[in-house]
């Protein structure tokens, strides 16, 4: 994908200092919905030509922002088998995909608007009420949301697009779904992909897997420490309350096994055995 990241970061800068800038910006996603929804980046760098095929059914709202498991993983994923590995970690890449799914009608521009509270979580009525009050924080604070919704703002916030990116997350928890079911025959894709999901997991995990170098990017292992976390929480060792706690823990625990052992040689039952030996011990 042909991107540009340098001016990419120089008009996330320029559209994060400007008060009108942010107005114009929240403007855009109220005004055009879909048809001509591209004109606004013209110059920020992005990929005008990529090309993204159309899933059966445009998502709604909670498609977009949740991704709940159904019948159309599949398909959905396979939207994005053209783009490589290192394009799906991104932010103009996620730019310039979303550009296009929004003018193909997959996607209505308002959706990236939603916020945390109640009251925000319908993007046009959230970016309509901002525009009327026109109070800087909530301005500035809308425009951060779409934009991280949007693909991340990376030189900002030091983040990845797959943690403030609702797209970017579906498309990596569907991966390592897969890729962890395909070596765990007893927990199945699904399983894996609602226990990523839906966790202090899943920020740990991305950025270990995709940021660093770890024991973890070997298949077996990964699979087998996911599954060990799935336990976990099914038996009561791992509480849902502290769980960012107690899977930092669990990382401390099964890491000096990798150094003292050549796990990627061992099947995954076994090294899930061993992690919950030293887990028990």
């Amino acid at each position: 994908m042909n991107t540009e990241n340098g001016k990419f970061e120089k008009m996330q800068d320029e559209l994060l200092a400007s008060h009108s800038a942010r107005i114009s910006f929240l403007e855009h996603f109220r005004d055009h919905r879909q048809e001509g929804f591209g004109s606004y980046f013209a110059d920020w760098g992005l990929d005008q030509k990529v090309e993204v095929k159309a899933p059966k059914e445009p998502w709604n709202a909670d498609v977009f922002r949740t991704h709940p498991w159904d019948d159309s993983m599949e398909q959905d994923y396979g939207l994005f088998a053209p783009f490589t590995r290192d394009e799906m970690k991104s932010a103009p890449a996620w730019y310039s995909i979303h550009v296009k799914m929004v003018e193909a009608g997959t996607l209505q521009s308002d959706f990236f608007a939603y916020g945390t509270k109640a009251a925000d979580k319908v993007g046009i009525n959230r970016i309509t009420k901002v525009l009327k009050e026109n109070d800087s924080a909530e301005v500035e604070g809308c425009a951060r949301d779409i934009m991280r919704h949007m693909g991340g703002i990376p030189k900002v916030r030091g983040r990845r697009s797959a943690e403030d990116c609702p797209t970017a997350k579906f498309y990596w928890n569907y991966r390592f779904a897969r890729e962890i079911s395909n070596e765990l025959k007893s927990v199945d894709a699904r399983t894996v992909y609602q226990a990523l999901y839906n966790s202090s997991l899943w920020r740990k995990l991305v950025n270990t897997l995709e940021y660093q170098v770890t024991v973890l990017n070997n298949k077996r292992i990964l699979a087998a420490f996911i599954a060990f976390i799935i336990e976990g929480r099914e038996t009561g060792r791992i509480r849902e309350g502290t769980q960012e706690k107690e899977i930092s823990r669990a990382v401390a625990l099964v890491s000096p096994l990798t150094s003292m052992r050549q796990l990627s040689m061992v099947e995954t039952q076994e090294i899930l055995a061993l992690f919950n030996k030293v887990a028990s011990s």
